[in-house]
């Protein structure tokens, strides 16, 4: 923003177009800083414009993690803090109950730890556990209630999560 600042004051005419920015680790870093310091979070929406949503009391482990009307609320934000964990704004983490590289494993709440089962990587809109499996919408991408789990990373709907 500052180059733009100075190319304008310059009398630079500048227009801008949507593109991909690969990050280096210290990028990453910033860009992981910025997210996990947006205090209100963000929303994880897929292409159908339904959001992962904490069904329940979103400070709860155990909670269930489904796909619902995006709607601003408390148990639809999320942050992405350096660890490369997804935590809700009831401060629990995205936790794998179980094997992270099995199909249909359930995804749901858990007190945020440094275990493999809660780190995430981004890539492209997917988000994929260690074990290789992505964050998937059980089918169904745009019905409310559908839950969540681990799935092949197929490039489906379904696991395009937008933020």
């Amino acid at each position: 923003m500052k180059l733009a600042a100075v190319l304008l004051a310059m009398g630079a005419t500048l227009s801008f177009s949507t593109f991909a920015v690969d990050f280096n680790e210290e990028g990453l870093a910033k860009l992981q800083k910025n997210v996990l310091n947006n205090t209100k979070g963000t929303e994880m929406k897929l292409p159908t414009n339904k959001c992962l949503d904490v069904a329940g009391d979103a400070k709860s482990n155990g909670a269930t993690l489904q796909i619902w009307d995006c709607n601003g609320s408390a148990n639809q934000l999320w942050k992405i803090d350096t660890k490369g964990r997804i935590i809700n704004t009831g401060g629990k983490c995205i936790d794998v109950a179980g094997d992270v590289a099995a199909n249909g494993t359930k995804v749901h709440l858990w007190d945020c730890h440094d275990g493999a089962n809660q780190k995430w990587k981004r890539d492209g809109e997917r988000w994929i556990t260690s074990g290789g499996k992505c964050l998937d919408a059980d089918g169904s991408a745009d019905k409310n209630g559908t839950r969540i789990h681990l799935w092949d990373c197929n490039g489906g709907n379904n696991q395009k999560w937008r933020q």
